[in-house]
């Protein structure tokens, strides 16, 4: 791959699917200068960087959140994938019970607690409004906290900045879409970071759910408008989208083992990172 024009900047909203699209981003990226940033320790770095250091790279993806005008003089393409609030929501916590390494089980014993439990005391400020929070760069607010201002900053960050963007619900439609706005080849994948714990029926009872919409207040405005101007970038390519979607799950499947093994590497690369960042 040439060197591109713009700078690629992944903001990866936890739980929308974006290890795949990481994962992919690697690959689309491979030769060129990448910075990534996942660990609790290397978010705190990216802000602190200087214009001429970031300007460096070709592509920047991680847990970070938008943060505007960095100074780039060849220009950022900014990217991210939304997705349904209450199912990101659900996602993440099947992800803290799940996932024997989350940095949350250093601090308490998820066992201990239910999904009600975890809304209620606000262990994790991922439940807040998360989707706001990236977008408006205003994720250390306290839990519960997120308001209108910030809902308001988030959508004009979205409609000023991000040009093209994806949606978890439609993945591969994200990843056409993607393609021929860049002018890339197929984005060829396999889903990655699937949690196998089980959300049992009874914690979803009434209240729960109240939580979980409370919860999401801001971030269903976010994606509703979101989903609206997905459907713009649609429909006017509606059959070409339809068409590479269909070659794109056939070329991934007849290249599935090579991406499961290419990602294996890449996840492991990652892990080390992490390692050696003290997460």
């Amino acid at each position: 791959m040439s060197t591109p024009k713009k700078q690629f900047l992944f903001v990866h909203i936890p739980k929308t699917a974006g290890t795949s699209f990481a994962l992919i981003l690697a690959k689309r990226f491979r030769g060129l200068r990448k910075l990534q940033f996942y660990s609790p320790k290397e978010r705190e770095i990216y802000p602190k960087l200087a214009a001429a250091e970031k300007e460096r790279y070709d592509a920047i993806y991680g847990h970070i959140p938008f943060i505007g005008d960095q100074g780039l003089k060849r220009g950022i393409e900014y990217y991210t994938f939304f997705r349904s609030p209450r199912e990101r929501l659900l996602s993440q916590y099947k992800h803290i019970k799940g996932d024997g390494n989350h940095i949350i089980k250093s601090k308490i014993n998820v066992d201990e607690y239910s999904l009600k439990d975890f809304l209620k005391q606000g262990f994790v400020r991922n439940f807040d409004n998360l989707m706001t929070r990236y977008l408006s760069g205003n994720i250390s607010k306290e839990y519960l906290k997120i308001d209108q201002g910030d809902l308001d900053l988030a959508l004009k960050n979205f409609d000023n900045n991000f040009n093209i963007f994806g949606l978890t619900e439609k993945f591969d439609e994200s990843l056409v879409l993607l393609s021929d706005y860049m002018n890339w080849p197929p984005l060829l994948y396999v889903r990655e970071n699937k949690s196998s714990f089980k959300i049992r029926k009874e914690e979803l009872d009434d209240e729960t759910e109240k939580l979980i919409t409370a919860c999401n207040r801001f971030d269903e405005v976010l994606f509703k408008h979101a989903e609206a101007k997905f459907e713009k970038l649609l429909v006017p390519k509606k059959e070409m989208v339809e068409k590479r979607v269909k070659e794109l799950r056939e070329c991934s499947e007849r290249n599935k083992n090579s991406i499961i093994f290419r990602n294996k590497i890449n996840l492991l690369y990652a892990w080390f990172r992490k390692k050696l960042a003290g997460r």
